[in-house]
């Protein structure tokens, strides 16, 4: 079968670069911690090792509205990665240990296997905000982190559509994948 996708753009400035979001209760983040899903040694560190009460890297201007948000995760010493939205309901967790969606405050979400430990989280709802944060945590449906946790990250994106699409790489600027057409 053939899969046809259509235009998108990945609105997160810098999908894989996490020294460009905004720490909050965190560490600051560590690049080149693990192999990605794109085979290079460029997966992102997000930790803590003091306890908190939420801890997340974010980043301004990356879509609001009707929005699908997503990123690559891994479980280390974390179980859950979550999306939040300060301010806001909207938010999901996801369980890293077994590959499955958690409390979904709003909207829908899903979790894809990657292989080699990777999922693929993404969520489709209506965010009141523009910042995109990625936080982990020691439960479900809670910000809570006890010292010395850790999960990696890579390849973030958000995307004006009810569904999340191929990764689509950026560097600094919001990236636009054209559609694909077949002729013929």
């Amino acid at each position: 079968s053939w899969l046809f996708e259509p235009q998108s753009t990945n609105l997160v400035t810098y999908s894989e670069d996490f020294s460009q979001w905004l720490p909050y209760q965190i560490n600051t983040p560590l690049p080149n911690q693990g192999t990605s899903p794109d085979g290079n040694n460029n997966a992102t560190k997000i930790f803590v090792t003091i306890n908190r009460t939420k801890s997340v890297v974010y980043k301004s201007g990356s879509g609001l509205g009707n929005i699908t948000r997503s990123v690559f995760a891994k479980k280390g010493s974390a179980d859950y990665m979550f999306f939040d939205v300060p301010s806001s309901n909207a938010g999901v967790w996801f369980n890293l240990s077994n590959g499955e969606v958690g409390t979904i405050n709003s909207g829908t979400a899903t979790i894809e296997d990657y292989g080699n430990g990777w999922y693929r989280c993404s969520c489709t709802a209506n965010w009141s905000s523009g910042i995109f944060a990625i936080g982990l945590s020691d439960a479900d449906n809670s910000t809570a982190l006890t010292a010395n946790k850790d999960i990696l990250i890579w390849g973030a994106q958000t995307e004006a559509l009810s569904y999340p699409t191929s990764y689509i790489p950026t560097s600094g600027t919001s990236v636009t994948r054209n559609q694909d057409v077949c002729t013929n």
